[in-house]
């Protein structure tokens, strides 16, 4: 048998070897981690479609880079691209139930900073503190009357997180319910409530006016009158990463009751109206537990001679259920009962 030509062997060599690099090299991509990466991806868009178009959303994880564009001044039709092993192309954007998605607004691409998204990971991965933590995905989208930016999930270990952050990248919110700490945290006793009470009134003063608050084992959330929008309420939530604004759509201020003043009510008084309804519907063991306090113009079922001109017509409705039975009770503004009802 003769020997093989040597340089036909090296030929063939170098090209196999060249070709696993490259593969490799694909492989390798991380648009997350990687900022050249990111910026390669980005650099990819702007030579394809240039720059003078909207973009609605953007979507990043390890190996893609996604984004979703308006395509004829509408933002209810749009075009979707992906960038991949190297190569940018027209993909198909993702259905939303019989209609599309009515709440996106658009956003000049050539103003979009991606820059920020390695201080977005940085940040979000030192604040969740979650042992083996990975930022798995980055998701941009924005409301039409409400900026949500920025949702970063975070997988750990044992558990995992979400991180809001703004299209400036700053970080604005941390889901940690999901955490071994965001599931041991109990807000309903006296030190969490203080707390909240607290932070409440260090955020937006001693007059302050809600249009509901709820209160459950895990958080007291709250609606006010939005900053940017008189018209509009924001939520708020107090739980184990303290009082933060949600990014939530804004709801509209007439979808809630007239404003309560805050210092009218106790928060702590939700102890002792919890144990009550134990007692009341005789349900010592209870799972789940919601307390909404609301401004009423007319108590939903009390008795009209309980009300008297000089209250604000606040009522705290109780919820509990245990198993298949659940059961309310409510109560005035002097915490007289007011109506019980059992399932």
């Amino acid at each position: 048998m003769k020997n093989k030509n040597p340089i036909i062997a090296i030929i063939i060599f170098l090209a196999v070897t060249s070709g696993c690099r490259q593969i490799s090299s694909k492989a390798d991509v991380d648009f997350i981690n990687n900022k050249d990466d990111l910026k390669t991806a980005v650099e990819a868009v702007k030579k394809k479609l240039g720059v003078s178009f909207n973009l609605l959303e953007v979507e990043i994880t390890k190996n893609q880079f996604k984004i979703q564009i308006e395509t004829t001044g509408d933002p209810q039709k749009r075009a979707e691209y992906t960038y991949s092993s190297g190569v940018l192309s027209e993909t198909t954007p993702p259905e939303h139930g019989e209609k599309p998605r009515v709440y996106v607004a658009r956003i000049p691409f050539q103003e979009f900073d991606f820059t920020v998204v390695e201080g977005i990971v940085k940040n979000a991965l030192e604040k969740t503190r979650i042992e083996g933590g990975k930022v798995i995905n980055l998701h941009f989208l924005k409301h039409a009357a409400h900026i949500i930016g920025w949702i970063v999930k975070i997988q750990g270990t044992n558990e995992n997180a979400t991180v809001n952050a703004d299209i400036a990248g700053n970080i604005v919110y941390l889901d940690l319910s999901e955490t071994a700490r965001g599931l041991a945290y109990k807000a309903i006793n006296q030190t969490e409530l203080n707390k909240a009470a607290a932070a409440i009134k260090s955020r937006f003063g001693s007059d302050a006016h809600f249009s509901d608050i709820l209160i459950d084992q895990q958080a007291v959330l709250l609606k006010a009158v939005s900053e940017e929008n008189a018209n509009m309420l924001d939520t708020f939530s107090f739980d184990e990463s303290g009082l933060q604004k949600m990014p939530f759509p804004l709801f509209f201020k007439n979808s809630s009751g007239e404003p309560f003043a805050f210092n009218g009510i106790d928060l702590n008084d939700s102890i002792n109206l919890l144990q009550r309804t134990k007692d009341t519907l005789k349900m010592p063991d209870v799972e789940d537990t919601t307390i909404i306090v609301r401004y009423a113009e007319n108590y939903s079922e009390a008795d009209a001679n309980k009300q008297s001109a000089e209250k604000q017509r606040v009522v705290w409705t109780v919820r509990i259920k245990s198993g298949l039975n659940s059961g309310i009770v409510e109560y005035d503004d002097k915490l007289n009962e007011l109506s019980v009802k059992k399932d």
